[in-house]
């Protein structure tokens, strides 16, 4: 691949020297690096070239050092993440005692950047040193590292902003777009079969869950009405906050009369990451004050990025209607309590809209937030202006490079629960079947009364998640994951009392699906096919389709047209649940 920059100009004998420096950076990088570089060297300073050199010194020298270049492609990371799982295996393979191993690999982790993976809860100390001499961690990490490595020094350089990368960086987008790419080939690539024989890509299951932004989209709006309307039934009102960071936080600021991003001179280094857990700080003594004053909070959090990436949190909301003062005072008194008295933070810090059930629904506050940092359904635009879809991908690229959780349901009975009453096909008793019936219906309104309310606590509430253990049939011995550990429990049905209703009847395996070869194409066979495709008398395809496994191409790569005037995908499947909600539907798991 040829460079997608062209060398500044600079002093001769310095070219080389630029170009090696440069390529220090992403291919994205450079021609922004390439062009800030030549402003300063056509400078009308006294030593234009000596500060130019400078410049481009500083900023490689900042550059963070994980053992791996930041201007590294995903084979890269891959080759990088086999041979430091190797050299762990090494290190690990003389000591003596899971404690000495540990000592020595964690070192060895955060020597290269990382961190290393903590023995506590579930994760025993044999189970962390497994971790770090697995290839697979080692790459989940470089991926996690390295990409936000790239969009801190991408938000350094001012390539993070409405005029350059409004979100996140070219750079994180694509490469986004290249994870969704590998996840997708990877799904399409696996087969769920149950001990019926019915058989499903992975890809076909996940389309059929949450992960498919439509479902998640209509998912999460039927549970804001319903919430809404539980809200006018106890008489509670409506409030929507936005909490934003202090002015330090963000790397760009918008000028005052052009709109233009300029670079904000109070800001500090912290990262979107570190800015979400300022916020994340925030609620939760937000959240302790309420609870001493007896007030508990339901409705949703929507955490979104300004322009720059660094986020703010959207809450709608439903208190008391005599807590609304208290609720105010105290997200006042918290999300003001650091940088509080710098200009305008009264005015911007904290905002508070109360929602007029005459002027319109809460859902209408709330609705465009959603769709916008999910795929853009229905808008037109962001507030910049800029194309609602592109915008959601490049949300959804700086969600995943932070590890940021874009949607939080505040209070209200598990959603767990909720999705597994719509898997039930099949008339139950007692509270049950009235929860199973408004699950059918849609109607979280219901469930939330059904449950005890919408601040109910779950020890509570009547029906429960449930769990177990699956012991593995031909051992007899409970399940273990990869790192010998003793696997997580799994979701088999619900609890209501000491009564078990199973949801989830079939056990499922996953297996690699068999590549059928495509046949084998010669000169002969080539140019008799040309011959039928270029003879309109002669009929290309036979009555019949083919055997299962034979295939049909055009000139050996192309596969054919479907058989009928109907896809090939109607032909009867295995049967799959409704699912009530949204018109889409489950696997019977």
């Amino acid at each position: 691949m040829g460079s997608l920059y062209a060398l500044p100009r600079c002093h001769p004998h310095d070219a080389p020297w630029v170009e090696q420096r440069l390529a220090k950076f992403p291919q994205r990088f450079r021609p922004h690096l390439a062009r800030r570089y030549e402003r300063v060297y056509r400078s009308d300073t006294e030593f234009p070239r000596r500060e130019a050199n400078t410049l481009l010194r500083n900023l490689t020298d900042a550059l963070p050092r994980h053992g791996y270049r930041l201007a590294a492609d995903n084979d890269e990371l891959v080759d990088f993440a086999a041979a430091k799982a190797k050299a762990c295996a090494r290190l690990a393979a003389p000591l003596k005692g899971a404690e000495e191993r540990y000592r020595v690999l964690a070192k060895f982790v955060r020597d290269h950047g990382l961190q290393p993976p903590d023995p506590i809860g579930p994760v025993t100390i044999e189970g962390a040193v497994a971790r770090m001499t697995d290839e697979l961690w080692w790459r989940r990490a470089v991926r996690s590292s390295h990409g936000r490595a790239t969009e801190k020094v991408a938000r350094d350089l001012m390539l993070v902003n409405k005029d350059t990368g409004i979100y996140s960086s070219d750079e994180t987008l694509y490469r986004r777009r290249g994870q969704k790419r590998r996840n997708r080939q990877m799904l399409e690539e696996l087969l769920a079969i149950n001990e019926q024989g019915d058989s499903y890509t992975v890809a076909e299951l996940s389309d059929l869950s949450t992960s498919n932004p439509a479902i998640r989209r209509n998912e999460l709006m039927t549970r804001l009405a319903g919430f809404e309307a539980v809200a006018k039934q106890l008489w509670h009102v409506g409030e929507f906050i936005t909490l934003t960071c202090p002015s330090r936080m963000h790397k760009a600021k918008l000028a005052g009369g052009s709109g233009k991003a300029i670079e904000n001179p109070k800001f500090d280094g912290t990262t979107p990451r570190e800015a979400q857990a300022c916020l994340s700080r925030v609620w939760s003594r937000i959240r302790s004050k309420l609870a001493r004053h007896g007030i508990k909070l339901y409705g949703f959090r929507v955490a979104e990025p300004n322009h720059d990436g660094c986020p703010h949190w959207h809450f709608l909301v439903f208190p008391p209607a005599w807590a609304r003062r208290r609720v105010r005072l105290t997200f006042l008194r918290y999300g003001l309590a650091e940088d509080g008295d710098e200009p305008g933070a009264k005015e911007r810090r904290v905002t508070f809209v109360i929602i007029d059930n005459s002027k319109g629904s809460a859902i209408g506050y709330v609705a465009k937030y959603i769709a916008k940092n999910i795929d853009g359904f229905g808008i037109e635009g962001d507030q910049y202006g800029n194309d609602a879809v592109s915008a959601a991908e490049r949300v959804d690229a700086w969600a995943a490079c932070w590890g940021i959780r874009q949607f939080q349901q505040l209070g209200g009975p598990p959603v767990t629960v909720w999705r597994e009453l719509r898997r039930i096909e099949y008339e139950c008793d007692g509270v049950l079947e009235t929860a199973r019936n408004c699950a059918d219906k849609g109607d979280w309104a219901g469930f939330v009364r059904i449950m005890g309310g919408p601040t109910a606590p779950r020890e509570t509430q009547p029906i429960r998640a449930a769990y177990w253990h699956e012991i593995d049939r031909e051992t007899g011995e409970l399940p273990q994951n990869r790192y010998g550990e003793l696997a997580t429990e799994r979701l088999f049905g619900l609890r209501i009392g000491e009564t078990l209703q199973m949801t989830r009847w079939h056990t499922w395996r996953i297996e690699k699906a068999k590549k059928v070869p495509p046949p084998a194409c010669t000169t002969e066979t080539a140019n008799q096919r040309a011959q039928e495709l270029s003879n309109p008398k002669t009929d290309a395809y036979p009555a019949q389709p083919p055997a299962p496994g034979s295939a049909i191409f055009h000139g050996g790569n192309e596969p054919a047209p479907p058989w009928s005037s109907v896809n090939n995908c109607t032909r009867e499947q295995p049967t799959l649940e409704n699912d009530r909600t949204n018109g889409s539907t489950y696997p019977s798991a």
